[in-house]
């Protein structure tokens, strides 16, 4: 399993006492992940800045009280963009073999843009869950709409893993990792275990279709092995089709269908749907029904296998 440790910048009293972007998100964010790193034992680090604006031992300086560290959290100072610059963070990151970085805090476009080139530079895979970090408003571009714009297109898929949050919550509870891909980008493992399921398994002939093409495609990984799939597209604008959910042989029984589920939703959500739907094999029914999903209309055959459309309300 990788190392991952959470690493919070300049999350300081001086500035989010300035009414940043939905600033509770991101501190409503931020505990969650303290309080699941706490639990799973993973590192924490905490950056802060100094400069002519963030006095150093100043009330503006320290880190805002409702994400106080602990005694055995380490704490870095620094006087750059980077929190990496002249701070001797990536010598004690490597020194404790950690691989992946969450990274949250301020500014979105400062220190926090500059500290995730830099890590992924160093070699680290960066992982940026969405709404947790944050900025002001300028008299150019609103702070919203600049977030989104780093969040979708200049860190997401170049830079960092930009996931949800409950999602990533999820990655970080159950010792897995999540992997989204749009189109046929990245769509070997999810059609290895496809394949493995649906065709050899259970003897389906038309596995493969062109909704592939514009379907977004989860993978779960354990230990970089894939070990489960899903994958969705729009319906409409706000309703996502489900479907492809699956887990190879050797890891069934281990929740990963309803894990499946869960991010494919919060996946939706994210892209503004308020319903979703899919084609359940009539012998998988009860488990979606546990799931919050409802019968709509009669059971049909889909290739040999019976099938019946269930929906349900985001």
């Amino acid at each position: 399993m990788r190392k991952r440790c959470l690493l919070i910048i300049d999350v300081q009293t001086a500035l989010t006492s300035q009414y940043p972007v939905d600033e509770n998100k991101m501190i409503e964010h931020i505990r969650k992940l303290i309080r699941v790193c706490h639990n799973q034992h993973l590192e924490i680090v905490y950056v802060r800045h100094h400069d002519e604006e963030l006095i150093l031992n100043s009330d503006g300086w320290q880190i805002d009280s409702r994400i106080t560290p602990r005694q055995d959290d380490k704490i870095f100072e620094k006087e750059y963009n980077s929190a990496f610059k002249n701070t001797n963070l990536d010598a004690y990151l490597k020194s404790q073999g950690i691989q992946d970085l969450i990274i949250v805090g301020m500014q979105s476009e400062y220190c926090i843009d500059t500290s995730i080139k830099v890590a992924f530079e160093l070699g680290y895979r960066v992982i940026v869950p969405k709404d947790a970090t944050t900025t002001f408003d300028n008299d150019i571009i609103s702070g919203k709409v600049l977030k989104q714009y780093l969040e979708e297109k200049i860190w997401k898929n170049r830079f960092a893993q930009v996931i949800e949050v409950d999602t990533l919550l999820m990655m970080i509870e159950s010792k897995l990792d999540f992997k989204f891909s749009y189109g046929k980008t990245s769509f070997k493992d999810a059609a290895l275990i496809r394949q493995a399921v649906f065709v050899e398994e259970q003897g389906f002939e038309k596995e493969f279709d062109k909704l592939d093409n514009t379907a977004y495609h989860l993978v779960i990984y354990k230990d970089e092995q894939p070990i489960a799939v899903g994958r969705m597209y729009f319906k409409d604008k706000t309703t996502m089709i489900l479907g492809r959910i699956a887990a190879i042989k050797e890891y069934r029984g281990q929740k990963l269908g309803s894990k499946v589920v869960t991010a494919l939703e919060n996946k939706a959500r994210e892209l503004g749907c308020l319903e979703t739907e899919l084609s359940a094999q009539q012998q998988a029914q009860k488990f979606y029904e546990k799931l919050g999903y409802k019968p709509d209309g009669d059971m049909y055959y889909d290739e040999w296998c019976p099938h019946v459309t269930m929906k349900k309300i985001l």
